[in-house]
This record gives structure tokens, C-alpha cells and sequence, in this order.
């Protein structure tokens, strides 16, 4: 069962507010997973001209706040530009999602996962996996490659640990990654790894081309 995300939105006016619901109802690549709070707790906060209090709303940890600019206003963090455009609201909440409830791992055990574990994509991940993140097709080409530990695809796609932990995470409950690990496990060791790596750069952007189907026959 997939967790709700609730969005807030503090100082727009009620035809914005109506437009960003029919947003979150409507997007095929939300899935339905966000939801607009009209009150509460949010997982991201919609933020218009701001003043000092955030009421209705309350505020965790996690929350996070998409400050709504004019194009061409300098900005940074995470923002939702006028005039608005559904796919970049989009694209921010799956950022958010990505960045807030990736799969954590315990304190500890990150090096053993890492040393441990082995991952190859047993098919091709469908659109809806890829279009979930931008960089989720080039960690799908590395994967494609044969068996990645997760340091192997950190340093292959320059990606954090966050971002490619989900990933696979995402795969494995589409019943699409196979794990390996174990005293029997083929592990690479430290050593092995840098030339292949550099190899598996080289080759990437050939790799991308075969997925894509733009290869000459």
C-alpha cells in the first residue's frame, strides 16, 4: 500500500488552489500517491508571498517548501514557476518524494550492503519506473550491464546513495531486480573495479542508443 504525500498551498488564490488539485488528481505520474491538504500536516508546503506564520498548516521535519516565483527571478531550493506548467509541479513532487522517503538503511550496515550485495536488472524497467526521476533510465543502463554492487552504480552515474538506494528499491517490489550476496556471491573487489568502471563510461552513451533503438543496423 503506497503512502500518501500531502501538499499545502499558503497564499495562492482558490482558481490556483483548484488548479494544482486537478493537478494532483489528474497526473498519471504521481499514480495518485499526493494529495492537497487543505490544513495540518503537509509533506510539502506550496508557498505564495509568505508571512511569518504558516497556519493552517504544520510544518515536520521532512517538510518541504516549494516557494512559487515569476520566470526569470532569481531562486534556489525547490520553487513552482508563474505562469504555472503542470509538468514542472510534477517533476518537483517526485523530487521531493524521491529525496524524503527513500528507503533508509540502518546505522552501520551501509558498508556491508554495499560489499555484500549484488544487483542486476532481470527485464527492462517500463516507462513509469523510468519517468519517476530523470536520472532513473541511466541507472537502469548500468544495471542492464550485468551485476552492480550499490557502490558500483554511486560511482558509474555520479548519482547519491538516496536516489539509487529508491531505485532499486522501486525495482525490487516490481519484482524486477535480482540480489545476489552471500559468501557465494562473485564480489568485485576494490581493486577490479576502477578499470571497469572507466570501461563501462566509455561505453554508456552506445548503451543509452541501444535502449533508445538508434543504432545502425
Amino acid at each position: 500500500m503506497q503512502l500518501m504525500r500531502y501538499l499545502g498551498c499558503l497564499g495562492l488564490i482558490k482558481p490556483e488552489v483548484d488548479l494544482i488539485r486537478t493537478i494532483l488528481r489528474t497526473s498519471s505520474r504521481l499514480d495518485k500517491r499526493w494529495a492537497l491538504a487543505e490544513s495540518g500536516e503537509c509533506d510539502a508546503l506550496l508557498v505564495y508571498n509568505a508571512e511569518k506564520s504558516v497556519a493552517p498548516f504544520t510544518l515536520k521535519p521532512t517538510t518541504q517548501l516549494i516557494m512559487i516565483r515569476r520566470r526569470g527571478e532569481k531562486h534556489d531550493g525547490h520553487v513552482f514557476l508563474k505562469p504555472f506548467r503542470a509538468d514542472e509541479l510534477i517533476d518537483t513532487l517526485i523530487v521531493i518524494d524521491t529525496e524524503n522517503y527513500s528507503a533508509p538503511v540502518p546505522a552501520g550496515t551501509v558498508n556491508n550492503q554495499v560489499s555484500a550485495n549484488l544487483y542486476r536488472l532481470k527485464k527492462w524497467p517500463p516507462a513509469d519506473i523510468l519517468q519517476q526521476h530523470k536520472n532513473y533510465m541511466l541507472l537502469a543502463v548500468y544495471l542492464s550491464r550485468g551485476t552492480k554492487t550499490l557502490q558500483d552504480l554511486m560511482t558509474l552515474s555520479g548519482q547519491g546513495e538516496a536516489l539509487c538506494n529508491n531505485f532499486l528499491k522501486v525495482l525490487q517490489e516490481r519484482g524486477l531486480l535480482q540480489i545476489e550476496g552471500g559468501k557465494g556471491s562473485p564480489i568485485v573487489t576494490s581493486i577490479e573495479r576502477p578499470a571497469r568502471i572507466q570501461d563501462e563510461k566509455k561505453n554508456f552513451f552506445s548503451l543509452l542508443k541501444a535502449k533508445l533503438g538508434l543504432t545502425k543496423k
